[in-house]
């Protein structure tokens, strides 16, 4: 990553951890995001974080999948776009998304959103075992 990439994503990050989801999205408008799994990635965090509207969602799953693409392995890019997927009512791709992630030991919370896809994937079964 060049300095002034490496400067964007660390400037990016401090936005995004200060709660400033906008500014975060403004520094990180560069053609460069769509070719840095690492900015890309903050992209994907930043228009989730920000999520009040139905094209947050779209931007945050579209960065999201952007970022794994470029090899980015952060395992909370796989939830936003497990959520985002749900979010869109693309239920199929959510519940494989969640049973990716969701684990015994996940929480309540989680199990029900995993639940929730599968049944509406119309995998019952799956989603009775999320469900209780």
């Amino acid at each position: 990553m060049s300095d002034s990439l490496d400067s964007i994503n660390q400037q990016a990050r401090t936005l995004i951890d200060d709660g400033k989801a906008d500014a975060a999205i403004e520094l990180l408008r560069v053609s460069a995001s769509c070719e840095d799994g690492n900015l890309a990635a903050l992209l994907a965090e930043a228009y989730y974080s920000r999520g009040d509207t139905k094209g947050d969602i779209h931007s945050s799953h579209f960065f999201a999948d952007r970022a794994i693409a470029l090899g980015n392995t952060a395992p909370h890019l796989r939830a936003i776009r497990a959520i985002g997927a749900f979010r869109k009512e693309a239920y199929a791709e959510a519940a494989a998304g969640f049973k990716a992630l969701v684990t015994d030991d996940a929480s309540t919370d989680t199990k029900y959103l995993c639940g929730l896809s599968c049944l509406y994937a119309g995998e019952v079964e799956e989603a009775i075992t999320w469900l209780k």
